[in-house]
């Protein structure tokens, strides 16, 4: 998957899976507006993680769940 200036984001992401793998813990936030790509870089980094033989859980709210695109823009 190619992404327009998301390398910084994926390489942090990316380091800080390696020290969790290493023992140490790790916890990323990734926040934004809407439609600015967080789900797109997330699920880039999902793969990477899998490809390296981590666990990927996706997760959201309950107030997403089953809620149309078309819903959230009115």
């Amino acid at each position: 998957m190619t992404l327009m200036e998301r390398d910084g984001a994926l390489a942090l992401m990316s380091s800080l899976l390696a020290e969790s793998s290493s023992g140490r813990g790790r916890t990323v936030v990734v926040a934004g507006g809407i439609a600015l790509g967080k789900s797109t870089v997330l699920q880039a980094f999902a793969e990477r993680a899998v490809a390296c033989g981590a666990l990927a859980w996706r997760l959201s709210s309950v107030v997403e769940r089953g809620l149309e695109l078309a819903d959230a823009f009115g």
